[in-house]
C-alpha cells in the first residue's frame, strides 16, 4: 500500500508542475516594410493581429496615427517557418486613425477578418482568398472580432462580436449576409462586460474572450449556440487596476501536453516580451513560459501582441505591434516539468524496490 501512495503523490506533485511552457523560435520576420506606403506590403502603422495554419501567416495592420482613411490592410507570408518574404498587402480600406484589423482567421486557405472602424464598414467582416488576396465575400457590418467556427456548420461558419452585445453573430461563411444565429441566439460569451478585449474559437468551438473589466473569460461549448458559464482564468493587472483597453488578445493553446489559454498583461510597467504574455491552465493556473532563441527582455513600447496556434503542427505564430515583428515557435514543455515527470517515475520505482 506504501508503494501505490507514494506513486499518487508524485504524479500528483508531477502533474502540477506539468503544462509550464517552452516557446523554441522557429523563424523571424521582420515586417518593417509594412509600415512603408511605398512598399506593395503595406497594412498600416503597426502590426496588430496574426492568423495561422501551420505553414502560412496572415498579418493585420491597426492604424496607430497614421492619418484618418490611410488605408490599411492584410498580408500573406507562406511558408512562414522557412521564409520571411512578404506577399502583396490585400483587404485594405481607409481607416481613420486608432482604428483598423483586430482579428484575422484562416481556415482551409480562407481568411475571415474583422475589421473595426467606428461604424459600419461595407467589408467590416469579410473573407478573403488567402493565395490571391481576392475578396470572396461580405457583410456591411462592425464586428469586434471573427473566428471561422468548428462548432456550426461543420466549421463552415464565421463567428464574430458587437459591442453592447453578450452573444456572439454566426454567419453562413458562404453568404455572410446569412445570419445562422444572431443577437437574440448566438453562443452567450457574455462574463460581465460587453466592451470586447480579445476573442478566440478553439477546435472543439470553445471560446475565450477579453472583456471590458480586463478579464479573460472561458466558455466552453455545449452546442452550435450555447456554451457553458463564464469561468474567469484570469484579470490584467495594472497600476490604477486592471487593463482594459484593446490588444489583450486570448488564444487558446490545445497542445499535445493540455489545454491553455495565452494573453497579453499590457498594465505591467516596462513591459517586456517576458512580462506582458502571460498564460493560464483551464483552472486558471498561471504557467511559466520560457523563450528558447529570443531574449524576454526584448522591450516593447505598448505591450501588445497577437498569437495564433496550430494544434495540427504543435506551432504558435506571434505578432509585435510595437516592434513590428513576427515569429513562429515549437511549443513544448519546459524541461522542468518534463523532469518532474521522470523525476516521479523514479521515485516510484525505487520504492517499490
Amino acid at each position: 500500500m506504501k508503494n501505490v501512495c507514494v506513486l499518487v503523490a508524485s504524479a500528483g506533485l508531477a502533474g502540477a508542475a506539468m503544462g509550464q511552457l517552452q516557446l523554441q523560435l522557429v523563424n523571424s520576420i521582420d515586417l518593417l516594410d509594412t509600415q512603408d506606403p511605398a512598399s506593395s506590403a503595406f497594412i498600416g502603422s503597426n502590426p496588430s493581429t496574426v492568423a495561422w495554419d501551420g505553414t502560412d501567416m496572415y498579418v493585420a495592420g491597426w492604424n496607430n496615427g497614421r492619418g484618418n482613411d490611410t488605408p490599411h490592410g492584410i498580408v500573406r507570408i507562406a511558408d512562414a517557418s522557412n521564409s520571411s518574404a512578404l506577399g502583396t498587402a490585400f483587404g485594405q480600406r481607409p481607416t481613420l486613425n486608432f482604428r483598423g484589423y483586430l482579428s484575422v482567421d484562416v481556415r482551409n486557405g480562407q481568411v475571415a477578418a474583422a475589421f473595426e472602424n467606428g461604424a459600419n464598414d461595407p467589408q467590416g467582416l469579410a473573407i478573403y482568398n488567402g493565395a490571391t488576396g481576392a475578396l470572396v465575400n461580405s457583410r456591411e457590418s462592425r464586428p469586434i472580432f471573427a473566428n471561422w467556427d468548428p462548432a456550426v456548420a461543420g466549421g463552415n461558419a464565421v463567428s464574430w462580436s458587437e459591442f453592447g452585445s453578450g452573444r456572439l453573430r454566426v454567419s453562413d461563411g458562404d453568404n455572410l449576409n446569412n445570419l445562422l444565429f444572431d443577437g437574440t441566439n448566438g453562443p452567450v460569451i457574455f462574463g460581465g462586460s460587453t466592451i470586447w478585449r480579445g476573442q478566440d474559437i478553439d477546435d472543439s468551438g470553445n471560446i475565450a474572450v477579453a472583456d471590458g473589466n480586463g478579464n479573460i473569460n472561458y466558455f466552453a461549448r455545449t452546442g452550435p449556440n450555447s456554451t457553458a458559464a463564464a469561468v474567469t482564468l484570469a484579470t490584467t493587472s495594472g497600476a490604477l487596476g486592471p487593463f482594459t483597453g484593446n490588444g489583450i488578445n486570448p488564444a487558446i493553446l490545445n497542445t499535445s501536453f493540455g489545454d491553455f489559454v495565452m494573453y497579453n498583461d499590457r498594465g505591467v510597467p516596462g513591459a517586456t516580451l517576458g512580462s506582458a504574455i502571460k498564460a493560464v491552465d483551464l483552472n486558471g493556473n498561471a504557467q511559466t513560459i520560457e523563450f528558447v532563441g529570443l531574449s524576454d527582455a526584448l522591450a516593447s513600447a505598448t505591450g501588445w501582441y497577437d498569437f495564433d496556434y496550430d494544434s495540427a503542427t504543435g506551432t504558435l505564430a506571434v505578432v509585435d505591434f510595437s516592434n513590428r515583428l513576427a515569429w513562429v515557435f515549437n511549443v513544448v514543455p519546459a524541461p522542468s516539468s518534463a523532469m518532474a515527470l521522470g523525476l516521479a517515475g523514479l521515485v516510484a520505482l525505487r520504492r517499490r524496490r
